[in-house]
C-alpha cells in the first residue's frame, strides 16, 4: 500500500508545475526543481529540522519557526513531533542547493499525502521563508502565513 501511495505521489507532483527562480534552470526534459525519495524520520530538533535515516539532518524549504528560547518553539517542536515522528516521509529536495550551509539537506516534507511544511504555516506555528533559489512555493506559503496571522493562529496571538 506505501508503494502504491508513493507512486501515486510521485505522479502528482510530477504534475504539479513547480518551477524554480534560480538562474541555472533545470535541464529542459527534467521539469521539476525536485529529486524525491522516501526517508524515516528518526529524530525532531524543532520546528523545522529533523533527522532521516539515523544521520542526515533535513532542514524544511520554505518555512521557519521560533529558535529555541524564543515565544512558540515548545509547541512548534511538539507539533513538528506529532506530524512526522517515526514517520516515513517523501522528501522533495532542492536540486539547485541540494544543501545549506550547516550541510543539512533542504526539502519540502510530505507525509500522508499532507505537505508538513505547509500544514505547520497554516496552523501558526511558522512563518513563510523565502530563501532563493528554492522558491516554488514561496507565493502559497506567504499566502498561509497571512491568512494564519489575520486569522490569529497559534503564535501569531500567543506571541505578537
Amino acid at each position: 500500500m506505501k508503494r502504491f501511495l508513493y507512486i501515486i505521489l510521485l505522479v502528482v507532483l510530477s504534475f504539479s508545475g513547480c518551477t524554480s527562480d534560480s538562474s541555472n534552470p533545470t535541464e529542459p526534459d527534467d521539469p521539476s526543481p525536485y529529486t524525491t525519495r522516501m526517508a524515516v524520520v528518526t529524530y525532531v530538533y524543532d520546528g523545522d529540522t529533523i533527522q532521516v535515516d539515523g544521520s542526515e539532518r533535513v532542514r524544511y524549504i520554505g518555512i521557519d519557526t521560533p529558535e529555541r528560547e524564543e515565544c512558540y518553539y515548545s509547541e512548534a517542536t511538539q507539533r513538528n513531533r506529532e506530524l512526522v515522528s517515526n514517520k516515513t516521509v517523501l522528501l522533495e529536495i532542492c536540486k539547485a542547493s541540494p544543501v545549506d550551509q550547516y550541510d543539512r539537506t533542504l526539502a519540502h516534507i510530505t507525509v500522508n499525502g499532507s505537505l508538513v511544511n505547509a500544514i505547520l504555516i497554516q496552523e501558526g506555528y511558522a512563518r513563510a521563508y523565502r530563501v532563493p533559489p528554492c522558491t516554488s512555493r514561496a507565493d502559497y506559503y506567504a499566502t498561509l502565513e497571512r491568512e494564519a496571522r489575520d486569522a490569529g493562529r497559534g503564535m501569531w496571538t500567543a506571541c505578537y
